[in-house]
C-alpha cells in the first residue's frame, strides 16, 4: 500500500522535502531569535483556523519546506507566491537538491531573495531539475521577488508560543520526521506519533488550534499533499504530542529588522529602563513588556538596583505586550519569595511585596 502511495505522490525513501542532514544543524544558525510569550500560555478561543490562499500541492517534488513558507507569506502578502521560483534560487545557491531544503535555508531565502508572485511560474514537475531549472530566474522574477521579501524570522520552542501566534494570526512553518502512516491519514482522524515506518523529514504550516476535537485538544496544521490527504488538506496532532512529534523548532517570519532583532536577542530576559523614563520593561523575545513595580522585578529575578538604561533607545521601536503580572512569575519563584518574606519580615522591600502580591503572609 505505501509503495503506491509513494508512486502516487512522487515521495522518495530518503526524504519528503526537508533535508535531514542539513537541519540537524540549525540550532547553530547565527540568527536564532527566539519568540516572546508564556510557556503556559492557555488559548483564548475555543477554535481558531487561520484563513489561507488554498491547499497546495507538491506532488512529486520535495518543496514542502517552500510550499509552507509560501502559505506564511500569501497571509501577509495577499497573494499567491511561487515554491518554483524559490527552489529555483536555492538551487542556483546549491543548498537545494532532489531531497529538498532545510528550514532555515527557506527562511534565510525568505529574507535574502524573497518570494515571487505565482503567475511567473509554470509549475513543471516532471522531475526535480525541469521544476528548478534557473532559466526561470529571469530579471523580472528576481525584481518581484524583492517585492515580498522578510525581515526576520524567529522560533518558538513551546506550544504554548505557538498557541499564542495562533490567536495572534500569525501563520507558522515546522516540520517532523514523517512516517509511512502519517501518509495514509483520511477525514478526521488525529495522527498517531511514531506508528509505521520512518520515510524522511517533511515541513508544513501551522495554522491554527481546537480545544474540543472530538474531545480533544489539537493543533491544527496544514499540508502539502493536496486535498485527498487528511482532512482536505489539514491534519490534526493533540497538544500534548505536538512538541515530541514536531522536533524542528516551528518559525514564524515577523516584520521586525535584523539589527532590531539582533538586539532584542542580545536584551532577551533581561530588565531595561526607558532612556529619560523611569518606565522599565521585561525584553522577551520579540516584544517588551512594562514592569509596575520593584517588587514584581524581584520576583522575575530583576535586580532593580543594577538596570540597564537603554542609550540605543531602541525600546520606543519595539512591540509592546501585556503588561506583567504575578501571573507571569514561575511558581518556583514564587514559593522562594513567600519563603524569604516568612523569615525576614523586616526588609522594607519585601514587606512591600507582601503587602501587594501576598497579603495573607504578612505578619504585622
Amino acid at each position: 500500500m505505501f509503495e503506491f502511495l509513494k508512486k502516487l505522490l512522487g515521495f522518495k525513501r530518503k526524504g519528503f522535502g526537508l533535508d535531514i542532514d542539513r537541519s540537524a544543524l540549525e540550532d547553530k544558525d547565527e540568527r536564532n531569535f527566539i519568540l516572546g510569550g508564556s510557556w503556559n500560555y492557555q488559548p483564548k478561543q475555543v477554535r481558531v483556523l487561520l484563513p489561507t490562499r488554498g491547499i497546495r500541492d507538491q506532488k512529486q517534488i520535495n518543496s514542502c519546506v517552500l510550499e509552507s513558507i509560501a502559505v506564511q507569506k500569501e497571509q501577509q502578502e495577499g497573494t499567491d507566491l511561487s515554491a518554483q521560483v524559490a527552489a529555483a534560487y536555492l538551487r542556483s545557491l546549491k543548498v537545494m537538491g532532489e531531497n529538498g531544503t532545510s528550514l532555515d535555508a527557506g527562511q534565510k531565502m525568505l529574507i535574502d531573495f524573497g518570494m515571487a508572485e505565482r503567475r511567473f511560474e509554470d509549475d513543471d514537475r516532471r522531475t526535480f531539475y525541469t521544476f528548478t531549472r534557473p532559466t526561470i530566474l529571469t530579471e523580472e522574477v528576481i525584481a518581484n521577488a524583492g517585492l515580498h521579501k522578510g525581515k526576520s524570522y524567529w522560533r518558538a520552542p513551546s506550544l504554548g508560543q505557538i498557541l499564542e501566534q495562533i490567536d495572534e494570526g500569525r501563520i507558522g512553518q515546522t516540520g517532523c520526521i514523517w512516517y509511512d502512516t502519517y501518509t495514509a491519514l483520511r477525514g478526521r482522524r488525529i495522527l498517531q506519533p511514531f506508528m509505521g515506518q520512518q520515510v524522511g523529514g517533511h515541513a508544513f504550516a501551522i495554522v491554527g488550534y481546537d480545544t474540543n476535537f472530538n474531545g480533544e485538544k489539537v493543533v491544527i496544521l496544514q499540508n502539502s499533499f493536496g486535498e485527498d490527504f487528511g482532512d482536505k488538506g489539514f491534519f490534526y496532532i493533540r497538544f500534548r504530542d505536538f512538541e515530541k512529534v514536531c522536533t524542528f523548532a516551528p518559525r514564524y517570519s515577523l516584520d521586525i529588522d535584523k539589527d532590531k532583532a539582533s538586539w532584542l536577542s542580545l536584551h532577551s530576559g533581561r530588565g531595561m529602563r526607558e532612556l529619560n523614563s523611569p518606565r522599565v520593561y521585561l525584553i522577551e523575545g520579540d516584544r517588551k513588556r512594562y514592569i509596575p513595580d520593584i517588587g514584581l522585578m524581584l520576583l522575575l529575578g530583576i535586580n532593580h538596583e543594577k538596570l540597564e538604561t537603554d542609550t540605543d533607545n531602541m525600546l520606543l521601536e519595539v512591540p509592546e505586550g501585556n503588561e506583567m503580572t504575578i501571573e507571569d512569575v514561575p511558581p518556583a519563584k514564587v514559593y522562594e519569595m513567600k519563603r524569604l518574606i516568612q523569615v525576614s519580615q523586616d526588609d522594607k522591600i519585601l514587606r512591600e511585596i507582601a503587602k501587594k502580591y501576598f497579603p495573607d503572609i504578612l505578619l504585622t
